[in-house]
């Protein structure tokens, strides 16, 4: 019978393995792990360090302070600068491969107590955030075969090439740090076609590769999972799971709280250039399909936003005792007739009377 990532061991809270993928980036929290593997990364091949960070309004000095925070928008500025840094595909299975799970924190030295692998790699699913995901992750078992499986990739994807090998070569090194062995695995399945560094592909995941395929994934013989991690410690491993659990509670709330009305805060500062959804996403580092997603589960619309606040904005302005043709042509109207139609629409009134019930008593 076949055991699914809703089996026990790889169980995980649903609301939580995919949050990451649904809410803009600059809103999740995240560690300087990742980031600090980049720049030692860009280290050795010369690469200055200042220009790797430019546009993540962090400073390398910063980066060893346990105290710093950081966020997901800027961890992908990272890695879009290394990227066009190297002029190199392939850098993502090399950052992959320099991932060890201690580079995690406190998730990874929860798996490293862990009883089993399998254990282990619950934590994945368990804390995606704490993980630093750029995928939902599921896990399917059948018979002798494992097979993680990345998908719902939700930022540029362009990236995605660099995130799949990044983020499947890091699952080779977790396993072998956890089994303390080298590891092969089964197979590998990629959702684009066969890149231009095909050839380092095959060296560092070292099995047959399938492109063109409907998700990302990756197998192992399923006897990897039942291996005893050697740093097994039931009492370490129940006390950080505790702590992993907490903090994965508050970065969840960090994450979601006031999401529509940072989307507000966007749109009025500058409604010209976001009042097109495909700008207004990319602002935010997401996908217009991630966006709307998520704006879904908000219970709104884009057009709702837009809607609100071109009323407010409209309202404030004539207040002032703006013209109609000035408000209408602030808002983004192609003329004033339409402007008219929607200030109707939203207050039952045509905006002139509403500017001269605003405008202050004659004495």
């Amino acid at each position: 019978m076949a055991r699914t990532s809703d089996s026990t061991a790889f169980a995980a809270p649903a609301a939580a393995a995919s949050l990451a993928l649904r809410v803009p980036p600059v809103n999740v929290p995240a560690t300087t792990h990742v980031i600090v593997v980049a720049v030692d990364l860009a280290r050795r091949r010369h690469i200055d360090v200042a220009r790797l960070l430019a546009g993540c309004d962090v400073v390398e000095e910063q980066l060893r302070s346990p105290t710093l925070g950081v966020n997901r928008a800027q961890e992908l500025q990272v890695f879009s600068n290394l990227l066009q840094l190297t002029n190199d595909a392939s850098i993502g299975l090399a950052i992959g491969r320099q991932m060890h799970v201690s580079c995690f924190g406190l998730p990874g030295y929860t798996m490293l107590v862990s009883g089993t692998v399998r254990e282990a790699f619950a934590c994945l699913r368990a804390f995606p955030l704490l993980m630093g995901l750029y995928f939902d992750v599921s896990v399917n078992e059948t018979g002798e075969r494992v097979e993680i499986v990345l998908d719902g990739y939700g930022y540029e994807r362009e990236l995605e090439p660099l995130y799949a090998d990044m983020c499947l070569a890091a699952i080779i090194t977790i396993v072998e740090d956890l089994s303390a062995s080298a590891v092969v695995p089964l197979e590998v399945s990629l959702r684009h076609l066969a890149p231009d560094h095909a050839a380092a592909q095959r060296q560092v995941y070292g099995c047959k590769i399938g492109y063109g395929a409907s998700r990302n994934s990756i197998a192992f013989d399923a006897a990897l999972f039942d291996r005893r991690c050697p740093l097994a410690n039931v009492v370490s491993f129940d006390a950080m799971h505790r702590q992993c659990a907490q903090l994965e509670r508050e970065w969840v709330l960090a994450a979601t709280s006031d999401f529509a009305t940072r989307l507000r805060q966007v749109l009025a500062q500058d409604l010209a250039t976001y009042s097109s959804i495909g700008r207004l996403a990319a602002h935010l580092c997401m996908t217009e399909r991630t966006l709307s997603r998520r704006l879904k589960c908000e219970g709104l619309t884009f057009q709702q936003l837009i809607d609100e606040t071109r009323q407010q904005r409209a309202s404030e302005m004539l207040a002032r005792g703006m013209r109609v043709a000035d408000v209408a042509e602030a808002l983004g109207y192609c003329d004033s007739a339409s402007f008219r139609h929607a200030f109707r629409r939203w207050s039952g009134m045509p905006p002139s009377a509403f500017r001269e019930r605003c405008a202050p008593a004659q004495p």
